[in-house]
């Protein structure tokens, strides 16, 4: 394989498939087309983290008391 660009061959973090797709990311490249035919909006990468498990959109919260590891 030639060197290039990775999101150009599909292999970089991910994209939109069709123009109703919407999705976050961390990275900064995100000009119109880059990640797909789909909208992306550029996030943190905890808010992007808390939406994909969120599945869809939300603003990350730490919680109230974070427990000290090894604490369960």
């Amino acid at each position: 394989m030639r060197a290039g660009c990775g999101a150009r061959i599909n292999a970089g973090p991910g994209g939109t498939t069709r123009p109703e797709d919407v999705m976050t990311s961390a990275q900064n490249r995100n000009f119109p087309g880059r990640s797909g035919p789909g909208q992306m909006y550029l996030a943190s990468p905890l808010t992007v983290a808390a939406s994909a498990v969120a599945g869809y959109i939300v603003e990350y919260q730490p919680s109230e008391q974070p427990e000290p590891v090894g604490s369960r």
